[in-house]
């Protein structure tokens, strides 16, 4: 049986139904997968929601000036692929990739934007993430636009998966659903809006 491990700095709440599903989907394969996650900062303002699941490994985040950070991950000659964010800051990434280039680790795949979307980026780390990006064996990009970034940037097509990475808004819709008329109806007045308004529900993280 294959096995994978997805390496997070830290699991926030809003990410464990999307690993819950995919670990029930790859057991369907025959294929073993984990996450292995750490402690996250005071600053990320996120809930640190990794539970007791059996899939779940916990190691320890070392953190250096704030943002740049390494992880210490056990037996990972025992994994046949290993998925890891693509960040900079991410000291493994380069001990992994060099491992990799040597024979001696397993398959890497990046999964990220392919670029630093903030236009105001360092041109310096995003050259860097740009070399980079060409190095892992698979590609995972979080939408159509990334994988445009990544496959612009000379890494073939054929190798990249678009997960069209989104917060799954089945919850949401549930809670909407379970509202009477005039629960509705009382929203909407509280609001000052009238019936043909329309209201907007916002999940995400600015």
């Amino acid at each position: 049986m294959k096995k994978v491990l997805f390496i997070q700095r830290m699991v926030p709440d809003y990410r464990i139904p999307f690993f819950v599903a995919l670990q029930e989907k790859l057991k369907e394969r025959s294929i073993d997968f984990y996450v292995t996650t750490g402690e996250s900062l005071s600053k990320d303002c996120l809930n640190d929601a990794a539970e007791n699941y059996p899939w779940l490994i916990r190691h320890k985040n070392y953190y250096l000036f704030k943002t740049i950070h390494i992880h210490t991950i056990k037996n990972l000659r025992s994994y046949d692929l290993v998925i890891v964010m693509q960040e900079n800051s991410h000291l493994i990434n380069y001990w992994l990739l060099a491992r990799r280039r040597l024979a001696a680790g397993p398959l890497i795949a990046f999964y990220g934007h392919g670029k630093n979307l903030n236009t105001r980026g360092n041109r310096i780390r995003e050259y860097l993430k740009s070399k980079l990006a060409n190095l892992p064996d698979w590609w995972f990009a979080y939408t159509a636009l990334s994988e445009r970034i990544v496959s612009d940037g000379g890494y073939s097509k054929e190798k990249i998966t678009t997960v069209n990475n989104a917060i799954d808004d089945t919850g949401l819709k549930k809670i909407c659903d379970e509202k009477s008329e005039q629960d509705k109806a009382l929203l909407r007045n509280t609001l000052g809006m009238d019936d043909n308004s329309k209201i907007g529900l916002y999940c995400g993280r600015l």
